[in-house]
């Protein structure tokens, strides 16, 4: 069954979505301990969905690039960020059919990778920046209610001109492990001005976090 998690709009009619079909919480729980999982990306065509990816412990986050040609997935529980290519057949010269896909670079973050944003600057310096937890028992902890804090972590992953990832210059642009940001889902860059910073949601507290931790990437 479905339960879309996170998507990639391809146009207004076709996108790329996560899913994650487990039923129950204690269902997440033995998944967030164990690290398995049966999630998937599925492809909505305007009419149906079809699944086009699988092998994923928990898939997260997505996005595709302005060109259309890069689809990236994070991993929750695998923590990774994964790379595909992507182009269409045609179909007796009346549009796409179901999309091709095809790996060509992955790399382990070390965290539980959440969501997926561009950073400021990505038309000429393309980066993703991947928002996470460092360690699955806090996280667990803070997912049931029993502890208030859970860590953050908040990663530059730079790429090619082609799109693949530049493992060698991944940065690390907010390490909090004091829990001053409780439990980072997503991170979403801006400049106003001559001001530059991140909206920072999270997980479970509701909010948003404003860090102007522009210095990082600069």
């Amino acid at each position: 069954h479905l339960e879309l998690n996170d998507l990639a709009a391809l146009d207004k009619n076709r996108f790329f979505a996560t899913n994650n079909p487990s039923s129950s919480i204690w269902q997440k729980i033995k998944m967030f301990l164990f690290r398995q999982g049966d999630n998937h990306v599925v492809f909505f065509n305007g009419v149906k969905y079809s699944k086009v990816l699988g092998d994923f412990g928990f898939a997260n986050g997505i996005t595709l690039d302005s060109s259309a040609k890069n689809l990236y997935v994070a991993d929750f529980l695998s923590g990774e960020v994964r790379h595909f290519e992507l182009s269409f057949s045609q179909t007796n010269g009346k549009g796409s059919s179901k999309p091709k896909l095809v790996e060509k670079s992955k790399v382990y973050l070390g965290i539980l990778a959440d969501n997926i944003e561009w950073d400021l600057g990505s038309d000429t310096d393309p980066a993703l920046l991947i928002a996470g937890h460092p360690s699955v028992f806090q996280f667990i902890a803070h997912f049931t209610g029993k502890s208030k804090h859970a860590p953050s972590r908040i990663l530059r992953v730079p790429l090619e001109k082609d799109g693949t990832i530049r493992i060698s210059d991944i940065t690390v642009i907010l390490p909090d492990d004091k829990s001053q940001v409780v439990a980072s889902s997503v991170a979403s860059p801006y400049k106003v001005g001559s001001k530059s910073g991140m909206l920072i949601g999270t997980f479970y507290r509701g909010g948003i976090q404003d860090c102007s931790i522009a210095k990082h990437w600069q």
